[in-house]
């Protein structure tokens, strides 16, 4: 929950190697089964939980169109994204490569079951990189997320998104509340891996179309 007005918050995330989905846990409870909560501006909140599910190989999707990319690179390590900061499994060929093996094909992050919108994209180019977002106006259709929060508007939480390559890629997900209420949106961060070859993909090699 995010405290009223102007409250913040920040996580860590650092992505190893394996595939998984990160998801909310609405029971507040850790793999091991207990509970587990921090405090955030005099507030309980639930932490999220991580789930192993089964793996089914993604499709691998050739890399034909390069659209606007950016480029997260230190040594071997190349993050190809969207503006938002996403790697879509889709016709552009994004994902982390490590050498010549994608080791994400899907980051994809989701307020209220909802992209967010970009307010300041990172041009990338090094080795770190910062995103500003917002999140979006909520879905009229109120069966493709039922739950979500029906007060949040438009531009009502702010998102920073800082990625840095060092043994690997970590991110730090900042939030803010700009409204004069607590908050609870839902984020969730989808992740998969194909471990496709850079050929299999379409690439000359990581950032190059």
């Amino acid at each position: 929950m995010l405290a009223a007005p102007g409250s913040t918050k920040q996580a860590g995330l650092a992505y190893g190697l394996a595939a998984y989905q990160r998801r909310r846990d609405p029971g507040g409870k850790t793999d091991e089964g207990r509970p587990s909560s921090v405090i955030f501006g005099g507030v309980p909140e639930p932490l999220s939980r991580t789930f192993l599910i089964p793996h089914v190989a993604p499709t691998i999707i050739p890399a034909t169109d390069p659209g606007v990319v950016s480029v997260l690179k230190r040594g071997a390590v190349f993050l190809l994204t969207d503006q938002p900061g996403d790697s879509v499994p889709n016709s552009e060929g994004l994902g982390l490569y490590l050498g010549d093996t994608r080791m994400l094909s899907c980051l994809v992050l989701l307020v209220n079951g909802e992209r967010p919108s970009v307010l300041r994209p990172d041009p990338g180019g090094g080795a770190t990189g910062t995103i500003a977002l917002t999140n979006p106006d909520p879905s009229p259709d109120p069966r493709r997320h039922p739950r979500q929060e029906r007060t949040l508007a438009a531009r009502s939480i702010g998102l920073v998104r800082e990625r840095w390559l060092v043994a690997g890629l970590h991110e730090r997900l900042a939030l803010a509340n700009y409204t004069d209420h607590a908050k609870s949106p839902t984020i969730d961060l989808l992740l998969d891996a194909d471990m496709a070859d850079i050929f299999e993909v379409g690439h000359g090699g990581p950032g190059v179309p």
